[in-house]
Order: C-alpha cells, then structure tokens, then sequence
C-alpha cells in the first residue's frame, strides 16, 4: 500500500471526522467513560511521532503525545510550555510545566524536551525546523537563539515536534497525552491516561487492530464488531449503540 505523506494525512483527516460525528449532537454534555474499536490498514505495533511516514502516528500521535505549543481555534496557545516564550536578550526563553510526568509514570523535563527537539530534526521535523535554532537546556528552561516568538511556537506546536522521554521507544511509545499506548492481542489500545498533561481522555479507551486491507474493516464495521469502518476515502462515521460517543482525543483538560 502507498504510504505517502498525502494519503496518510488524508486518511487522518477522515478519520477525525468520522470519529467526531458521534459527538456532534451532545456538545456541551460529552460523556466519560466507553470504547472504540477500529481496524487500520497498517501495522499498529509502533509509534514514531518524529517519523515523517509513520501512519500509526499520523492517526493517533495526538492521543499518546503533547509538544510544547499547540493551535487552537486560529492562533497557538501553550501546552507543555508554562506559558508564551520570554525574551532574555537576544534570545528567547521557553520554561516547561512543572510536574510533569509521562504516561508510565517518569518525569518529563527540559533535558527530554531538547532531546526530543534535537531527535525531531533528525527525522521528519528537519525542513521544519530549518531555521529553528537548537535550544540550550539550562535546567530550567529551553533557550532559543532567536527573536521570533511567532515562528518558534508555530515550529514548536507540530505534532512532528512531539515532547517524548530520552528513553523513548517506538515499540513501547510513552508520552504525556490524554491516552498511554498498550499492546493487546496484536492490536494497539489506547487506554486513558489519568497522568495527561492536559487532562485525561473522555473515552475509556481505543482499540485499534490491524487490517489486511480496507474491506476486512469495512465488513467488521457492517458486522457490528467495530465502530468505525474504512471506506475507500476515509472512515465511515462511528457507530453509535445505544448512546453517542466523544471523540477520542477530547481531554477532560484541567484549569
């Protein structure tokens, strides 16, 4: 199967959508707690955020990961960053949240934040990153030989930029996003996690099996055993039994 940057990005895309529906007519009152089961047509066994192909994470890299900014509605707002980057000079100055910790329970901090920075530019994130300087960790802050707060929160907000443990394996991906990855059976699930950054996961979790192709996970889905079911250009809409379901990747976020 052709695994292009444009049909991965496609696919992502739709799957959000369909993943949405069942959420759209409970705005305001989504619930907590329930499951989504759904096959891909790649493998699940890995997840590489700083990978520019990897489809695993191009569909649910937003669930296992954070990075230091984020967009929302128009403009960036920070995530993992305590707040927007502080001039110092000729330089600028992002501190970290204090307490953070991944989903298996480590503490995350500036080293494993210019790691991950430094490990981004050396795979998929390196046109991105072009005219980004590489930070100096002091121990308390990233400091960024530039001027341009504008450009480094929008460099910094790209899932492809995604803060991860020094440690981090992409056979057994830890992060600090609303779920932590798990391997059941062969499939990937991601249950939520009560450690989140941001807030932990509406849903209880997600369950993603490996497809050999699209019919097996369209005739899944018209059996009843998924909730969602690829159609040839994209996911079709959640299956809703007996109640809606929110969106996998909202977060219970906290104030």
């Amino acid at each position: 199967m052709d695994l292009s940057r444009r049909r991965i990005l496609t696919a992502a895309g739709g799957l959000a959508a369909g993943l949405v529906a069942g959420a759209a007519g409970a705005r305001g009152r989504a619930p907590i707690g329930g499951r989504v089961t759904l096959r891909v047509p790649w493998p699940v066994a890995s997840v590489d955020p700083h990978r520019l192909e990897d489809p695993a994470a191009a569909l649910f890299g937003e669930a296992l990961f954070d990075t230091l900014y984020a967009y929302e509605g128009a403009g960036v707002v920070p995530a993992l960053a305590e707040s927007d980057p502080e001039p110092d000079g000729n330089n600028l100055r992002v501190k970290l949240r204090s307490g953070l910790r991944t989903a298996r329970d480590r503490p995350l901090g500036t080293k494993d934040a210019a790691w991950s920075i430094a490990r981004a530019r050396g795979a998929g994130a390196r046109g991105w990153l072009a005219d980004i300087p590489a930070p100096r960790d002091d121990g308390r802050s990233l400091v960024f030989a530039t001027k341009d707060a504008s450009r480094l929160v929008r460099a910094l907000a790209s899932p492809l930029v995604a803060i991860v443990p020094t440690a981090f394996d992409p056979l057994a991906p830890d992060g600090t996003g609303p779920f932590r990855f798990t391997s059941r059976d062969g499939a990937m699930a991601l249950v939520k996690n009560r450690l989140a950054a941001l807030g932990p996961a509406f849903l209880d979790e997600v369950v993603i099996h490996p497809a050999p192709n699209v019919s097996a996970s369209l005739l899944a889905f018209e059996a009843g055993s998924d909730d969602v079911g690829w159609l040839e250009r994209g996911p079709e809409r959640l299956r809703l039994r007996g109640r809606r379901l929110g969106h996998p990747l909202h977060r219970a976020r906290r104030g």
